[in-house]
């Protein structure tokens, strides 16, 4: 149902002739001009190092820097520590204020990604230059980390937030092009504009007219005889690359403003603020700890089946801790979670209070909805009313019953409340949504479970044993014959009498 609400979206921007809307509110919170960064990257085609790399804090001039060959590392390097330290000096002087780098697309998120694996854990390079490179790679980890993460704000992908604002007139596989996306947008727009700009490359990767056009200048820097001859060949590559970059860097200038200007801030927004904030003081934690042992983590792997768990768990939690923010706000959202049928709507037909034991007094509500939507609640499952702010007003359904021949379901709810929050339901009110409770804790509480001792105290256990111990007593002994495994066939191994 949720890809059926895609293409239903989808088809209304083809009928309109334009994108529409899919959201009510603006997601995440786009920060003052000084509090935000813009970078992007080139590389050169067949290389992952960056070639060329842009940034713009706040209102200050843009700067441009690129090597002559991107296949020097120490000059790439030299570039990369350059650019490392406006990062990192962006992120940590705050002020308890929330600080954000925005990108133009995927492929400048996997610059960031790429930097973090070749310069987190580098061990070789000028003495002065490898502690700016380790500190440049776990800042640009935390970034990439952060522009998968739905409950940060921290690293802000332009073409994602915009697909996920808006439903355009096009084929999925376009919409990864944020130029397009931008002149589908553009005030009075239309399709020949729009694949105008789709032709004009945004990502790290260069057209490759271009790229073969500075061939011939990087080979005779390669073989120049003296430093006056090199230097020109260096100008003239600058001069194309900062071009490049000048024009990416504007058309995400552009489409920061477009996202701004959308709708209004949804107020969940400032949950997902707060929490890239306290993502950024853990890391300044994290920095510290490092600065004091020497040990940093790897990009790479989480070593350890433990700690692939916490992290998968809290990642789990992140995105129902976003999701929770938003709903509560935003009718679209509320919309999303029917359509996958983790939310009902419907019409109150009875509301009573009701006695439970001696004197438990309770709500108790019966909801009339469509039949034919599908639903992943099941009875005992708690839910909230879409506009209960606290999410404090939990009901839980105690029956769900099918009417085929009406096409209905009815839906029987009790409040855990004598008088629960949220808007007051009487009978004969439509158009009523109720939602699944969404509960972040529970997977924090599970990640620091698996992470912990059973006591919680440090009594020398290694981390998870004791929950792994429970799970392998509760496992059937494992009775299936060995299998060797050779040369892509499977023999079953026969014991010696």
């Amino acid at each position: 149902m949720a890809a059926e609400r895609d293409t239903a979206l989808r088809l209304r921007a083809y009928l309109a002739g334009k994108p529409v809307l899919k959201l009510e509110r603006r997601p995440i919170p786009v920060v003052a001009a000084r509090d935000r960064m813009l970078a992007v990257f080139l590389r050169m085609g067949g290389e992952s190092s960056p070639w060329a790399i842009a940034w713009k804090c706040g209102k200050s001039k843009a700067e441009f820097r690129s090597v002559p060959e991107a296949r020097r590392r120490t000059d790439v390097a030299t570039m990369a520590a350059e650019f490392g330290d406006v990062l990192c000096g962006h992120f940590e002087s705050t002020d308890g204020a929330l600080r954000q780098l925005w990108i133009p697309g995927g492929t400048h998120a996997d610059m960031l990604h790429f930097i973090a694996l070749r310069y987190t854990r580098a061990k070789k390079a000028d003495a002065a230059l490898l502690p700016r490179l380790n500190r440049v790679g776990r800042r640009c980890s935390q970034l990439f980390d952060a522009t998968q993460n739905p409950n940060s704000a921290l690293c802000v992908d332009a073409t994602v937030r915009l697909k996920e604002m808006f439903a355009f007139p096009c084929e999925p596989v376009r919409e990864n092009h944020l130029g397009f996306l931008v002149a589908w947008l553009a005030p009075g727009a239309c399709a020949t504009q729009a694949k105008a700009a789709e032709s004009l490359s945004v990502s790290s990767s260069l057209d490759p007219e271009i790229d073969r056009s500075l061939v011939a200048d990087v080979e005779g820097w390669n073989e120049a005889s003296s430093e006056t001859i090199r230097q020109r060949h260096a100008d003239r590559i600058h001069k194309v690359l900062e071009g490049e970059l000048r024009r990416r860097l504007d058309l995400l200038q552009t489409a920061l403003a477009v996202y701004d200007e959308a709708a209004a801030e949804n107020p969940g927004a400032q949950s997902i603020a707060l929490s890239s904030i306290q993502e950024l003081a853990r890391f300044g934690g994290t920095e510290a700890f490092v600065a004091q042992t020497g040990i940093v983590r790897s990009p790479e792997t989480d070593h350890s089946p433990t700690t692939a768990a916490m992290s998968y768990a809290n990642k789990d939690a992140d995105m129902i801790a976003a999701r929770a923010a938003l709903v509560p706000f935003d009718r679209s959202c509320q919309e999303e979670l029917i359509a996958e049928g983790s939310a009902v709507r419907g019409d109150i037909i009875s509301v009573e209070s009701v006695t439970l034991g001696m004197r438990k007094l309770r709500r108790q509500a019966v909801i009339e909805t469509d039949g034919a939507l599908p639903l992943r609640l099941r009875e005992s499952d708690s839910v909230v009313i879409a506009g209960d702010l606290d999410s404090k007003g939990v009901w839980k359904i105690t029956a769900i019953s099918d009417d085929p021949k009406r096409g209905v379901r009815t839906i029987t709810l009790l409040s855990q409340q004598a008088h629960p929050t949220g808007p007051q339901l009487k009978r004969g009110l439509a158009g009523v949504v109720f939602h699944e409770k969404l509960e972040p804790e529970l997977r924090r509480r599970l990640a620091r479970m698996v992470g912990g001792t059973k006591s919680g105290a440090d009594d020398g256990t290694a981390r998870g044993a004791w929950i792994l111990k429970k799970l392998a007593e509760r496992e059937p002994p494992d009775t299936a014959p060995d299998v060797e495994q050779f040369d892509g066939t499977a023999t079953e191994v026969v014991a010696d009498a």
